[in-house]
């Protein structure tokens, strides 16, 4: 199997967050303004979309004040 390249994240195309290799960096620039929900919600095909999402945002947010405090 041919290594598979890292790529920028084209706005166009939807980010999974919970495939592996995304990082919450490449998340971030794929919302492009929105929010985890607005961006998420219907797109995962799974039963407990909501509590992922929600699950998410809060992660997201404390990733971000990981950054912003170093």
């Amino acid at each position: 199997m041919a290594k598979q390249e890292n790529k920028p994240v084209e706005s166009t195309e939807f980010v999974n967050p919970w495939v592996k290799g995304v990082s919450y960096k490449d998340f971030e620039k794929a919302l492009n303004g929105k929010t985890p929900k607005e961006y998420l919600t219907g797109k995962l095909g799974v039963e407990n979309e909501k509590e992922l999402i929600e699950w998410l945002t809060n992660d997201l947010e404390i990733y971000k004040n990981n950054i912003k405090n170093k």
